[in-house]
């Protein structure tokens, strides 16, 4: 979860909408001071983290991110993994007000990321509204434009970066076909034990985030949260399928605790050991998921 919300512009000529968040260091700095690891464009598969956007987020718009007070500069590319949609009454973000997220996946970390002073004195960026405001609110439209100019400062080399897109972009494709697929063939679960029904998709839980699959398993009156990595499952995924898990605890208080799965190509050690101590998750390979 990474904080984010306005002001309006042109959408470009695909459709997609282009956008600056504005975050504090409580949200892109961990505990040591060095970037939070749902920031690395390099971890390997497509991460289902959410943020909090502005309501008319689409899927596929882009986003640069602006890191407040400490930093004070843009330094990442981010594309939006869905539209935005409403947090649930009793999301933990709902004290702070935030109403709709969107998830997300960062795309590039700049390797010059563009400084707010040098910002100030580019005369193209003279009368940008969110600037002359001093980036105060949590998320602004960003005319085309001027958007060009921006990507253009930050990322001299756009061939690269738009590999660097599209690369991603297979990446989260493939895994939303296996999601389709799976969810149309729940039967495969049955050589682990588990008799299972779909109960739903991308859903979306009290604690935020939405859980790749729900399933119900009827003979033992539970719910099964199930999050998919085309990739190596790591930490944050651990993560966020307990997050996951404890929202349907919290949500179905009559039923047994329910389970969490991680399914991916393999799963680093680190998170591996996290699945191992606990009794209610496990991990299945993807490969052998999907062999007959």
């Amino acid at each position: 979860m990474i904080e984010a919300g306005t002001e309006t512009a042109e959408t470009g000529s695909d459709g997609r909408r282009y956008w600056i968040w504005v975050t504090g260091p409580d949200y892109y700095l961990d505990e040591n001071g060095t970037d939070r690891p749902e920031l690395d464009p390099t971890r390997g598969s497509a991460p289902d983290d959410w943020w909090t956007c502005h309501k008319e987020t689409r899927e596929e718009d882009l986003i640069l991110l602006y890191r407040s007070q400490i930093k004070k500069d843009i330094a990442y590319l981010i594309e939006a993994r869905s539209d935005a949609y409403a947090l649930r009454n009793g999301d933990v973000a709902a004290d702070l007000g935030w109403d709709v997220a969107c998830d997300y996946e960062v795309i590039e970390k700049f390797r010059r990321p563009l400084q707010l002073a040098d910002m100030r004195s580019d005369p193209v960026l003279a009368n940008w509204g969110p600037l002359r405001a001093n980036l105060r609110r949590r998320a602004y439209e960003i005319p085309r434009p001027i958007w060009a100019h921006l990507l253009g400062r930050l990322s001299p080399d756009h061939t690269a970066t738009d590999r660097l897109r599209e690369k991603a972009t297979r990446r989260y494709l493939l895994e939303r076909d296996i999601e389709n697929y799976l969810a149309g063939h729940m039967e495969l679960f049955s050589r682990y034990g588990l008799h299972v029904d779909l109960h739903a998709r991308q859903y979306v839980c009290y604690n935020g985030g939405r859980a790749d699959l729900i399933c119900f398993e009827r003979s033992k009156k539970r719910f099964i949260a199930i999050e998919l990595k085309k990739g190596a499952v790591d930490r944050n995924a651990v993560g966020q399928v307990l997050s996951y898990r404890a929202s349907l605890e919290d949500e179905f208080t009559s039923y047994r605790q329910p389970l969490g799965i991680l399914i991916g190509d393999s799963i680093k050690k680190d998170a591996a050991a996290m699945v191992n101590r606990d009794s209610r998750l496990s991990f299945i390979p993807l490969d052998e998921l999907l062999s007959n």
